[in-house]
C-alpha cells in the first residue's frame, strides 16, 4: 500500500468567509404578454422576492431597462431606463423576505424608447433587463450573475 500526500500553500478555493456574496430576485409569479394589436392593454405582471445573506434586507432597489431589437436587422437601440423600484415599495411577505409586484407595460416601454406603435412590426423584440442593487452599492444583473440565477 502506498500513500502520497502533498502540501500546497496555495488553496484552490477561497475560505468560505472570504467568498463574495450577493443578492438575487426570485420570481414568484409572471403573467401576461405583449400584443401588437393592443399595446395599451399589453403588459407583463410579475412578483419577486429578494434574497441575500441577510434575508433580503440589504436590497436597496430593483431597476429595469428596456431595449428594442427590430426584426431582420442587425441594429438595436441602447438600453433605456424603464422602471425603478425603491426599497420603500417592498413589502415583507409571510417568509420574512421583501417582495414587490410590478408591471412591464408595452406602451410605457415604447415611450421610454421614444417611439409609438407605428414603429413596431410583427417579430420585433423588447428586451428587458433587471438590475438589483444592494445598500453597499453592489449591483447584480445578467451581466455579472451566473447562469443558474438568470
Amino acid at each position: 500500500m502506498l500513500i502520497v500526500a502533498c502540501n500546497d500553500s496555495e488553496l484552490r478555493f477561497d475560505a468560505i468567509d472570504q467568498v463574495e456574496t450577493g443578492a438575487f430576485a426570485r420570481n414568484l409569479s409572471l403573467e401576461g404578454d405583449f400584443e401588437l394589436a393592443d399595446s395599451a392593454g399589453s403588459s407583463i405582471e410579475a412578483k419577486v422576492e429578494f434574497y441575500d445573506e441577510n434575508d433580503g434586507k440589504t436590497v436597496r432597489s430593483y431597476n429595469w431597462t428596456v431595449q428594442y431589437r427590430p426584426v431582420g436587422t442587425e441594429g438595436s437601440t441602447p438600453e433605456v431606463a424603464f422602471l425603478a423600484i425603491d426599497e420603500s415599495e417592498f413589502v415583507i411577505n409571510e417568509d420574512g423576505l421583501p417582495e414587490v409586484e410590478f408591471s412591464l407595460n408595452m406602451d410605457m416601454a415604447m415611450r421610454a424608447l421614444g417611439f409609438d406603435i407605428n414603429n413596431v412590426v410583427l417579430g420585433d423584440e423588447f428586451r428587458f433587463e433587471a438590475t438589483l442593487t444592494q445598500k453597499d452599492g453592489n449591483s447584480f444583473s445578467s451581466k455579472n450573475t451566473g447562469e443558474n440565477l438568470i
